[in-house]
């Protein structure tokens, strides 16, 4: 039996219920509140108006591109550079001398990998070009490819292979910036001035090398945001103005980046991106450690295609441990709504809905995050008899093809000029937002399943059902296509769970039981931490699925697949009996008519 959501899919926890027929988990303890993430406070504004560390304050529209337009940089000193200051700004092993830990860092970050060594970003790129032309690539190289940028090579037809195509952002390029801009697009100003290195005996030479590498708006959020935030425009060809990914303002209008306009809450501590994404980890060798450690130059977040390093992948899912939270705390059995589902009465063909909650607990901006579009972030949920044999499902085809109608998802999709989805990152051909299904800092959604239960035996009681949270940082087909004869690093198409939550099963039967009869058992759900306000369009998710989805789809230009024969309901449909093992689970189960989308080959 098959059973689907009546709004995305979820994943990242993994909740598991239990029936009696429903035995629920035992008792959901309050979620801790997230611990300051910063490692430090916010910095005051400097008083020199030399550096800009601070977005700006009200409405405004991004500056006009200059000399290296679309890319927004700007450069103090002469562009191209010279062979010699090229080699320069792209040698690492001048910093590694003294600083060693935080050098191995970085060369297993993202980072580090940021150019035409990443083979996803290389297909999307080589398609941008393709399209638009070489120097508006530049409207790419600014963030990806500083060193194709200020070269002058970016402008070429043919990308070189070498180190200057895999150079990534090297050490002189966030040390060097010495202004930015809450714009985006690379809105930074970078001096094209020699760092000095110094004599690690001498303290002025050291004092002087400091002052110059650790500027106040290298610790500031917009230096982040100048690249983490992005938009398209004139200038590459588009119809109008864009926004793409928006990590700085998510995390401006957050409560862990001071605002609470939104939000019900008042305990979150405020933290920077520094205080998430550069927490500070052990270093003994390295000379810019502060009592035996330094910021972590690993900038963990969703990545872990790109390097087959340990630590790496451990930073990252240490990064996403606990972050986002799925549980069920209500449902209703045969129309009987049920908060909490506590001792509710079910049997053989009872109509059960368990309504999922997915929380944004520890995410200072939206999660997920950076491009939305191509985030995989779904829910697979499980309901399992008391042998384990598998009664329904939703979203559990997805990780292996990528198009289970069923699955639950958490991501964004813009529209093309045609109205269609653009699935493959095309951010040339992106014209307006069709839809976003990613979760807010400290906000929730609810995804409403629903199931008829089959004919059970006794002996089936007490069923369990587990809702799992799973993520990846690249869509299946975009995978497949990204992927093709380019050789790459890591584990790039598994998805991964990023957190699970379990309760033992509490399952108690009527004084006479009779077959295929149970009582609803579930431990206490405390929701906390989600005290953003729900609005209508929260709210709306509780819809069943026959008022809210097909109204969706018809906007989309979508076709809502339509309940057949031998379907359980809303987006549910019964699998042939042999293949569940239930002789009285019979039934056929059509496939949802897919979206007209543009084709990944």
């Amino acid at each position: 039996m098959r059973l689907s959501s009546s709004l995305p899919r979820a994943a990242l926890p993994s909740v598991f219920l239990w029936l009696t027929l429903l035995a629920c988990g035992a008792p959901d303890p309050e979620a801790e509140r997230p611990e300051a993430l910063a490692d430090e406070p916010p910095a005051a504004p400097a008083a020199a108006p030399l550096v800009s560390a601070r977005p700006d304050a009200g409405v405004s529209l991004p500056r006009p591109p200059g000399a290296l337009g679309p890319s927004h940089v700007e450069v103090h000193g002469s562009v191209p550079l010279s062979p010699d200051a090229l080699a320069e700004f792209m040698r690492t092993e001048d910093c590694a001398a003294c600083h060693q830990e935080i050098a191995a860092s970085w060369a297993s970050s993202a980072h580090a990998r940021s150019s035409f060594d990443n083979p996803f970003y290389r297909a999307s790129i080589e398609r941008f070009r393709a399209a638009r032309g070489e120097e508006a690539s530049r409207f790419c190289a600014g963030c990806h490819d500083p060193a194709l940028l200020l070269s002058g090579v970016i402008d070429q037809p043919t990308i070189p292979a070498d180190e200057r195509a895999s150079a990534g952002i090297p050490c002189r390029l966030c040390h060097g910036v010495t202004e930015a801009r809450a714009d985006g697009n690379g809105s930074y100003v970078w001096s094209a001035e020699p760092i000095p290195l110094p004599d690690p005996a001498d303290p002025v030479q050291v004092a002087a090398h400091r002052a110059r590498v650790g500027t106040d708006v290298l610790r500031s959020t917009v230096l982040c945001g100048s690249c983490h935030r992005s938009f398209a425009g004139h200038e590459i060809g588009s119809p109008h103005h864009f926004n793409g990914i928006d990590d700085l303002g998510a995390f401006g209008t957050s409560a862990f980046g001071g605002a609470h306009g939104d939000s019900l809450e008042a305990d979150v501590e405020p933290s920077t991106c520094r205080g998430c994404h550069m927490q500070r980890e052990p270093a003994t060798h390295d000379m810019a450690a502060d009592n035996g450690s330094v910021p972590s130059h690993r900038f963990a977040g969703a990545h872990l295609s790109l390097t087959t390093d340990p630590a790496q992948h451990a930073a990252v899912r240490a990064r996403l441990q606990d972050v986002v939270r799925i549980d069920i705390p209500a449902g209703s059995v045969d129309g009987r709504r049920r908060l909490p589902l506590e001792g509710s009465p079910a049997r053989s063909g009872s109509r059960v809905t368990l309504d999922v909650v997915i929380r944004n607990l520890g995410v200072g901006h939206r999660f997920p995050g950076g491009t939305r579009d191509l985030q995989d972030t779904f829910v697979e949920l499980r309901i399992v008899d008391a042998a384990g044999a598998l009664v329904a499902e939703a979203g559990t085809q997805h990780a292996e093809s990528g198009d289970d109608p069923t699955a639950f998802g958490l991501r964004a999709v813009p529209l093309d000029a045609q109205a269609l989805p653009e699935e493959l990152h095309d951010v040339h051909d992106f014209v307006v937002a069709g839809f976003d299904r990613s979760l807010a800092a400290r906000d929730a959604t609810v995804v409403r399943y629903e199931v008829t239960l089959p004919e059970l035996s006794r002996a089936a009681w007490p069923l369990r059902v587990e809702a799992l949270l799973r993520h990846r940082r690249h869509l299946h087909g975009v995978l497949a296509h990204r992927l093709r004869g380019v050789a790459h690093r890591g584990r790039a198409g598994v998805p991964r769970p990023l957190a699970r939550w379990r309760g033992p099963v509490h399952a108690r039967a009527h004084h006479q039981p009779r077959a295929g009869r149970g009582v609803l058992r579930c431990g206490q759900h405390r929701a906390s931490g989600g005290g953003r306000r729900h609005r209508a369009p929260r709210r709306a998710l509780l819809r069943p699925r026959s008022r809210a989805v097909p109204r969706a789809a018809r906007a989309l230009g979508r076709r809502a697949r339509q309940p057949g024969r031998g379907s359980t309901g809303l987006g549910c449909r019964r699998q042939p009996a042999k293949a569940r093992g239930h002789p009285s689970a019979a039934g056929t189960g059509g496939r949802r008519s897919g979206p007209h989308r543009r084709s990944p080959a």
